[in-house]
């Protein structure tokens, strides 16, 4: 009985790590391509189609990652050549909403907007985004 509580117990706290996201921190990928409707990608598939880089007009690829799951930002320095910029802004404490370009690379930096006058600003989320030619 002891073998299938810890088991259990296991598989809660894999559950709890990934924080709505799977095992490499993807919440979400889209693949994009014209006159088609988005089509979503699980990680393996957003790596491969990343792996062989298709032509600008091809098509792009969403990913929406959760940094809550360590795996995230190990699967991104893995599958993309992003600036270091962008590595940096994951990190550091966030005081201000910002766009800044890093070589041929446009690195954002977003708070929420909440629409409550009485919102806490610790609840209060940011997003870093990292957009180039290379990431199409």
């Amino acid at each position: 009985m002891a073998n299938a509580a810890s088991s259990s117990l296991l598989h809660l706290e894999n559950v709890e790590a990934a924080y709505g996201s799977d095992k490499h921190g993807l919440i979400w990928a889209y693949l994009f391509v014209p006159d088609r409707a988005a089509v979503e990608l699980q990680s393996d598939a957003a790596a491969r189609w990343l792996a062989v880089p298709p032509e600008p007009a091809d098509g792009f690829l969403w990913l929406h990652f959760s940094l809550s799951n360590t795996g995230a930002e190990r699967w991104l320095r893995r599958h993309l050549e992003l600036p270091d910029a962008f590595y940096e802004s994951l990190h550091e404490q966030i005081v201000a909403t910002r766009v800044e370009q890093d070589d041929t690379a446009l690195i954002a930096v977003i708070h929420d907007v909440l629409f409550d006058s009485a919102f806490d600003a610790a609840n209060v989320s940011t997003v870093s985004i990292a957009l180039s030619r290379s990431c199409w």
